[in-house]
């Protein structure tokens, strides 16, 4: 039999420096995309207020993008490295999990400014020139592709 991969104290409960391998992994990347999404209302700031004035709201609105997308990529790869997931799916469900949260997180903070949802939603029109789409799919794929390199350079 092979021994327990956590040790239990004599109370029968895991030392406090001990790290449940189904659990861990989580905690780090919900505050990743945490700080990732304060960064966006930043960037969004930055945005209104900066670059719309300066380069008008369609080269604006690419700069912005491009920003919150090097922000994404820089918190997955700091993130693979610190707090490695365990696997593809674990990285597919925290990809799908941190689009998803993006998401609702845009359309719900629109929604409390009282934007009308369709204008919410023609953000995301990609054929209209607007580049925002690329923000969730980069949300999607950045952890398992940064999960991906942290493990080849583990090898």
């Amino acid at each position: 039999m092979s021994p327990d991969p956590v040790p239990i104290t004599r109370a029968g409960s895991p030392p406090r420096d001990a790290v449940d391998p189904t659990d861990a992994p989580a905690r780090g990347w919900v505050a990743g995309w945490l700080a990732v999404a304060a960064f966006a209302v930043a960037n969004g700031g930055l945005r209104e207020r900066a670059l719309v004035p300066r380069f008008g709201e369609a080269r604006a609105q690419r700069q912005s993008t491009g920003m919150l997308i090097g922000a994404v990529w820089a918190a997955a790869v700091t993130l693979g490295t610190a707090r490695p997931l365990p696997n593809r799916a674990w990285a597919a469900r925290v990809g799908a999990g941190w689009a998803a949260a993006t998401v609702a997180f845009e359309l719900g903070l629109g929604l409390l400014r009282r934007r009308p949802l369709a204008e919410l939603v023609a953000a995301y029109d990609v054929r209209a020139g607007r580049p925002w789409a690329l923000v969730p799919v980069t949300m999607a794929i950045a952890p398992v592709v940064a999960g991906l390199g942290t493990r080849r350079r583990a090898a």
